[in-house]
């Protein structure tokens, strides 16, 4: 077994962060469904109240499913196929503001032979070596 990236504990952090802000957001949801304050309710629309209903619906129907597949990502092994899960856990978080920053340099580090090699996956032989400056190296 190839040693543990440091990549790996990163992954984890912000796994744990999504956790948190999917909770947050079926949390939002139920309090604009259920009971939004009477003084905001005095000032809303009819069809102000229903937009507030239906995020009240929209938002336990994302973030639940969200938070479950973050948690998911505790539990599986390292294996090819749970190298390719979590990349996409990873690029999922590409598509919101609060997460874009972590989730950039998370990819990089991510794609890097040594994360691939501690997944299981096969990565080619010349990736091992450094890249020659000027170009290839001279034929021997």
């Amino acid at each position: 077994m190839h040693p543990k990236p440091t990549v790996v504990t990163w992954f984890y952090v912000y796994n744990a962060f999504m956790i948190l802000m999917a909770i947050a957001t079926v949390l939002l949801g139920v309090f604009f469904f259920g009971n939004p304050p009477e003084a905001m309710l005095a000032e809303l629309t009819e069809e102000d109240k229903m937009v507030f209903q239906i995020y009240g619906v929209l938002f336990p129907v994302c973030g639940a499913p969200m938070a479950i597949a973050h948690l998911i990502a505790f539990f599986i092994k390292p294996r090819p196929g749970s190298w390719v899960y979590n990349l996409i856990l990873i690029c999922l978080g590409l598509t919101g503001c609060p997460t874009i920053a972590a989730s950039v340099p998370l990819l990089i580090f991510w794609l890097k032979p040594e994360t691939k090699r501690y997944y299981g996956k096969e990565v080619p032989e010349d990736n091992l070596q450094p890249p020659v400056p000027g170009g290839s190296p001279p034929a021997l």
